[in-house]
């Protein structure tokens, strides 16, 4: 696949048929950090994928990022990423969002405070729920 679009919808159909739901380009979006219009762009072929965005994405999405962004080399990982769990309009905090903050402490990027706090909140209540249900 030479273009950068054939890829992106390639594996956006590869996580939807493993995680058996659609993929948006909105999940696409949240996940590399970037704005819908970006990802729009992408899928159109407007311009390429900056190598920090296609490691976020590749990572969302379980694909190699070279391949992601340079179309070279294997598309697939050499292990198959665990499915994400199913959405849920009750939780404010989801796997990618937690998938994005640790990619940018490891890539020593600031992350907002705020963020960070209603990620724990989250986690928490999850964890208090899950006790109180064994």
């Amino acid at each position: 696949m030479k273009l950068l679009s054939e890829r992106l919808k390639w594996a956006m159909k590869q996580k939807s048929e493993r995680d058996r739901y659609e993929i948006r380009p909105a999940d696409m979006a949240r996940s590399a950090g970037v704005s819908d219009a970006t990802v729009s762009n992408w899928l159109k072929d407007v311009f390429g994928i900056k190598a920090k965005n296609a490691r976020l994405l590749a990572d969302y999405l379980g694909v190699n990022a070279h391949w992601l962004e340079t179309g070279e080399g294997e598309p697939a990982l050499d292990y198959v990423p665990a499915p994400a769990p199913r959405r849920s309009g009750s939780e404010s905090v989801n796997v990618e969002d937690l998938t994005l903050v640790v990619h940018a402490l490891r890539d020593g990027e600031d992350v907002e405070k705020s963020m960070l706090i209603e990620m724990a909140r989250t986690i928490n209540t999850r964890a208090a729920i899950r006790r109180k249900d064994q």
